[in-house]
């Protein structure tokens, strides 16, 4: 009896260790951008898969718990312990219920590459950890976080920092830890960053609701092709808070430095098309720091555009239709008074129908005066509607053979927000569209 117990137990044992293996596969499998040679052990808790980028070589230790809506980055080559926690959001306290109400705040998390985050280590929302730097167990991470620096404690102060020489000699000759600190092995995929890419780099520049899912998904059916729909979550918020003017040009470059330059997760081999309309307003960063990358702004035609936005609740006090993985972007929506187009008041004053007007005409005039001076071999501007006329055209902008490819349609209007989808428009309606288009 005594041995069949052990071999059940032993069984039991394989039996769990499977299902937390098979766990931690399905946990990376759903993050969409990711670097090769990643790594989670055991069980852990991702809130938002969508909302985390891992850049190569990124390891997890097991009973991780990250809060992940308000966007997080983890960079190449870091290693974090067992039992980490890291939020991105906070409560609402000053809302309208006791202790806090159901709105979150957000604040993303930008950790760097070759960083080490001991076990039990606490992470706040907003925090940037710098790259190099070291987080001893047990700390709780309430502010940013210098390069190359050793920090802990509650809250973590710097304490030491590394040996710079011979950082930079490890980094400049590829010297990286693999699983528990052993030599990485060689990926079968090369991945890169965004700055290493050059011109094999295409950025789809749009007002949203204009086929940006569609053009990607299209396009990803070549085979020289690998295309992104919105990887980066918090750049939505980060879009914004630099058009509201509530983030400084130096603040915003911060927070790029690391998605550019950080995060090696685009295979080497491809061309990487990356459509997200947030991308719009941040041109001028993009044409500095990846000087080679090219833009396509895409249209559709302001009828059918506003149609679909005003479907699905931009602009709406209350949002009913929304899922909650949409938050976030109702939450971030662009305000003509934050902007100076408008004042608070004439803001106010504006219907839901007449600010998705503004919103289509204000973000497609600022894409064509972002990409005005960019050389005419870097830029290209196409329609959804034309789109099947016009892939050959792209292939050859992008300086790929052309391929047959069929159109995908993609993130069409959902059933649920038919009923908004306004058929037939009233007077009023008919009169402010005309007064923005005509």
């Amino acid at each position: 009896m005594l041995i069949a117990a052990k071999i059940f137990e032993r069984i039991l044992r394989r039996i769990k260790y499977y299902i937390i293996k098979f766990n931690s596969l399905i946990t990376l499998d759903r993050i969409l951008v990711k670097g090769g040679e990643c790594d989670i052990k055991g069980v852990g808790f991702i809130s938002c898969s969508k909302s985390i980028s891992f850049g190569n070589n990124v390891h997890i230790g097991e009973d991780f718990y990250f809060a992940t809506e308000g966007g997080m980055i983890i960079g190449d080559n870091t290693h974090i312990s067992r039992r980490v926690t890291i939020y991105t959001h906070n409560h609402n306290y000053n809302g309208e219920s006791l202790p806090y109400d159901q709105n979150k705040q957000f604040k993303p998390v930008n950790i760097g590459k070759n960083v080490w985050i001991g076990m039990n280590v606490s992470v706040c929302p907003g925090v940037s950890i710098g790259e190099g730097s070291i987080i001893g167990m047990g700390s709780v991470v309430a502010k940013d976080v210098p390069p190359y620096s050793i920090s802990g404690g509650n809250p973590a102060r710097v304490l030491g920092q590394r040996n710079i020489e011979k950082y930079k000699y490890l980094e400049q000759n590829s010297s990286y830890g693999g699983k528990n600190g052993a030599k990485r092995p060689e990926s079968k995929v090369e991945y890169c960053t965004l700055s290493e890419l050059g011109e094999n780099l295409c950025f789809v520049l749009s007002t949203g609701r204009s086929g940006s899912q569609s053009i990607v998904d299209t396009l990803s059916s070549h085979s020289l092709i690998q295309g992104y729909h919105e990887p980066f979550r918090y750049l939505i918020k980060l879009s914004t808070d630099f058009a509201h003017k509530s983030k400084t040009y130096d603040e915003v470059s911060k927070e790029l430095e690391i998605l550019f330059n950080q995060l090696s997760c685009f295979p080497k081999d491809k061309m990487i098309i990356i459509s997200d309309q947030k991308f719009s307003n941040l041109v001028s960063f993009i044409k500095k720091m990846l000087p080679k990358a090219k833009f396509i702004h895409l249209k559709r035609k302001p009828e059918q555009c506003i149609n679909s936005i005003f479907a699905r609740e931009w602009y709406a006090e209350k949002v009913k239709l929304l899922k909650k993985s949409t938050a976030y972007w109702h939450e971030y929506r662009l305000s003509g008074a934050n902007v100076g187009e408008f004042s608070e008041l004439d803001w106010g004053n504006l219907d839901r129908w007449e600010k998705c007007c503004w919103y289509y005409k204000y973000w497609n005039e600022l894409i064509e005066a972002n990409i005005a001076n960019i050389d005419e071999s870097q830029k290209l501007s196409i329609t959804l509607e034309n789109l099947d006329e016009n892939i050959f055209q792209v292939c050859e902008f992008l300086g790929i053979k052309n391929e047959s490819l069929s159109i995908k349609r993609s993130n069409t209007v959902k059933e649920a927000h038919l009923k908004l989808y306004k058929k037939n428009w009233s007077p009023k309606q008919k009169q402010i569209f005309n007064r923005y288009f005509k």
